[in-house]
């Protein structure tokens, strides 16, 4: 695990600027999710550059973290743990992390692109 004082530090160590990210075809409502995506990609590789998520290997711990977002408007949006899990393909090896303080690392450095990936409060189209 590498520990970074902010998420700038971070993606300066993949040679990433989240600034070059252009995302065509996909809803205005949704872009900001998008590229909360790819921040947290990014900031998963350059917390976790050793770690290689193995899906053939049960005995491999992958930690993921969990959220409680509290309303849907994302107030009180807050990591509740990072929670281990084993098996083959209950989440997607991009958000995964090597130890419990990895993913509690990422999430610190990258709250606010957590809560834009995940809060979404859809606006009801009228009939």
């Amino acid at each position: 695990m590498k520990k970074f004082n902010s998420k700038s530090e971070a993606f300066a160590s993949q040679n990433f600027n989240p600034d070059d990210v252009k995302i065509t075809g996909v809803p205005e409502r949704h872009l900001k999710a998008a590229h909360a995506f790819i921040n947290l990609c990014i900031a998963h590789d350059a917390v976790n550059p050793e770690f290689e998520p193995d899906y053939s290997d049960y005995r491999q711990d992958k930690y993921e973290n969990i959220f409680e977002p509290g309303s849907p408007s994302g107030v009180g949006f807050s990591c509740s743990g990072c929670d281990r899990w084993n098996a083959g393909s209950l989440v997607g090896a991009r958000l995964v992390s090597e130890s419990r303080e990895a993913g509690k690392h990422v999430a610190e450095i990258c709250h606010e692109d957590y809560k834009e990936m995940m809060v979404y409060q859809r606006k009801i189209q009228t009939k």
